[in-house]
């Protein structure tokens, strides 16, 4: 069991620290990879040159996705909460320091899961709120939040011009697309561009595992699916990440 906790949270690291190219501010978290032990409820920072741990903060309860900030300073935990209803916290990790900050209450943004770092934001699912939820990290406040509609929205990966996220809704065995609208409001949205479009694209069938169905999808096949620009990097461990 500890073996395959371990290895969940290096593919985590891998993913949000290692996906990008570093310059200037990346640098740091490109630098460092980010493990989660859910036995011993830890955040561990390894350097992946020594394979040394060079520092360790408490977790939160539960913790089951990591991201951080674009300038490697601050991570953000996911407190899943599984089998209890669903915890409705995101534990802050100052990894300068490696220590705890003030915890990120969600409210009614229940079961968080996945993370992903865009545009200097903390996006991540809430799994028992059907939600996708966004926390700005200047604020640590949630800002943002949709609803997905699905059952079980487990990761989310977020387009570079964050105009599109993605998300696989284990449960109701689809995957979503959620676009922004361009040049128009909707009825309740207070200005153009701010209204947003959600398409779900049945993949397979409720009984199924959604996350071994989806994890087999090579980065060509995503790329059509989801209709991805030819400039946009996703690479198959963000694919892969999804069997988690």
């Amino acid at each position: 069991m500890k073996r395959t906790t371990v290895s969940v949270a290096v593919a985590t690291a891998i993913l949000l620290l290692g996906s990008r190219v570093p310059t200037g501010a990346q640098a740091a978290a490109a630098g460092r990879l980010l493990v989660l032990s859910k036995g011993a409820l830890t955040l561990s920072v390894i350097d992946p040159a020594t394979l040394r741990v060079v520092g360790k903060a408490p977790s939160g309860p539960d913790p089951h996705e990591v991201a951080a900030t674009a300038d490697g300073r601050t991570a953000y935990i996911s407190n899943y909460g599984a089998g209890r209803g669903g915890y409705n916290t995101l534990t802050v990790v100052d990894l300068v320091s490696f220590t705890a900050k003030p915890a990120i209450d969600l409210g009614p943004l229940r079961g968080p899961h996945g993370m992903f770092e865009a545009g200097g934001k903390i996006y991540f699912t809430a799994e028992v709120a059907k939600s996708i939820g966004r926390v700005d990290p200047t604020t640590n406040k949630v800002d943002w939040a949709i609803g997905t509609g699905q059952d079980i929205s487990h990761m989310v990966v977020v387009a570079p011009d964050l105009r599109r996220l993605f998300t696989v809704n284990v449960q109701s065995a689809t995957a979503s697309i959620i676009e922004r609208a361009v040049g128009r409001a909707g009825r309740f949205a207070p200005a153009a561009d701010d209204d947003w479009t959600i398409t779900s694209v049945k993949v397979g069938e409720p009984s199924d595992d959604l996350r071994v169905r989806f994890g087999v999808v090579r980065a060509e096949q995503a790329r059509s699916l989801f209709d991805l620009p030819p400039d946009y990097t996703l690479q198959e461990s963000v694919i892969r990440r999804q069997q988690q």
